[in-house]
């Protein structure tokens, strides 16, 4: 004889909660007479209340990866929302322009993506990330502007950050980031870690040294901010602990952790390091420096001006980078869902890849386009 299988209270709850999500059709009144349930309420075709739970995976879920099979595992409740979420590609830039393209549809289609006005036109955004299930995008001011689902836009402010996107090579570069399930901003105040636990809400500690450290990274249970002077702040606590060292030469622009640690600078300097601590370097014979670097598919890919578009699978030598050269613009930023690869610049100038090899361009309006994410 079949045994059946409890469902304890938080089960139930969870249930209940992804029943709400689909729209009320788990539980749904539902027979074998009845119409299949609509796919966009999750009946995905079923006509009883037991399809619609079998094809949803509700049994798996609850059993999956759980050492209590009265409730799912926070990796299995992820793992199945993501199923139901869009993705998207979100760039931001000036003019207060927000822009988004859902990752299901092809993005170097200028018609696929949707712009708004986030603030004011007065308003530069900067740079934008994704955690926590939202968006969150930086001005120059320190204005905030943060998401879930790239249509209402809320606004937050974080004190004692500014940043001019646009400069010298001296001046830091701007940049929010996700880390490590916290928020950062980065190429502020000198000196100064400005991070968040939600996005929204912002704290500020100094650091060990009073440099802009416009790079930040984690990896390795390491916590590695860098900047000007390519001095570097490095702990083991986002908030606490920071010891400083001078890892190479030149300003650092941009840090960040594929396999290994990653950094590149003015003058051409690239540095790498495998614990965040001891440092090689390099020079990149065009001299130049990536705004952006990413790590997609075991390649690191970085952008520069003159639309050069870099990619080496170690980054350990100047002869592992190639590069090709897409358009003319200066490019800013870069991002990937793995099947898709986009890059933003100048004069609504984007980038489009499905490889990292091939490369088209197109433009998504007349606006300067400085950062670009996924997710």
């Amino acid at each position: 004889m079949h045994k059946s299988k409890k469902i304890g209270f938080s089960g139930i709850i969870f249930l209940f909660s992804i029943n709400l999500f689909l729209g009320g059709a788990i539980f749904a009144k539902a027979s074998s007479s009845q119409s299949p349930l609509p796919i966009s309420f999750g009946g995905t075709g079923a006509k009883t209340q037991t399809q619609a739970l079998t094809n949803l995976g509700i049994n798996n879920i609850i059993n999956e990866n759980s050492t209590n099979s009265t409730f799912p595992s926070a990796k299995a409740i992820r793992d199945f929302m993501n199923t139901k979420i869009t993705k998207y590609f979100v760039a931001v830039g000036k003019g207060g322009l927000i822009s988004s393209c859902p990752a299901s549809k092809n993005c170097s289609i200028s018609g696929n993506w949707t712009s708004k006005v986030v603030n004011s036109s007065s308003t530069t955004w900067i740079s934008v990330t994704r955690g926590l299930d939202k968006f969150v995008a930086l001005a120059e001011d320190g204005t905030i502007a943060y998401s879930a689902d790239t249509v209402s836009w809320s606004l937050s402010k974080a004190s004692n950050y500014t940043c001019k996107v646009e400069g010298t090579e001296s001046d830091s570069p701007c940049k929010i980031r996700f880390l490590n399930n916290q928020f950062f901003m980065a190429g502020g105040a000198s000196g100064k870690i400005i991070y968040s636990t939600n996005g929204i809400n912002w704290s500020t500690i100094a650091s060990c040294i009073s440099k802009k450290l416009p790079g930040s990274s984690f990896g390795l249970g390491k916590y590695v901010f860098a900047g000007e002077d390519t001095y570097a702040a490095i702990s083991s606590s986002p908030t606490s602990g920071y010891s400083c060292k001078q890892i190479g030469n030149g300003h650092i622009i941009e840090m960040m952790f594929g396999d290994k640690f990653v950094r590149s600078g003015t003058s051409g300097y690239i540095g790498y390091s495998t614990d965040g601590t001891n440092w090689s370097q390099y020079v990149l014979s065009d001299g130049g420096h990536f705004p952006t670097i990413i790590y997609v598919n075991k390649t690191y890919i970085g952008v520069r001006w003159q639309g050069r578009i870099y990619k080496s699978t170690s980054g350990t030598t100047a002869a592992s980078w190639s590069y090709i050269t897409v358009g003319s613009s200066a490019w800013f930023s870069i991002a990937s869902s793995g099947a898709q690869y986009i890059v933003v610049g100048q004069n609504g100038a984007m980038a489009y890849s499905t490889n990292s090899t091939s490369w088209g361009q197109f433009t998504n309006g007349s606006t300067t386009w400085y950062g670009v994410t996924y997710g």
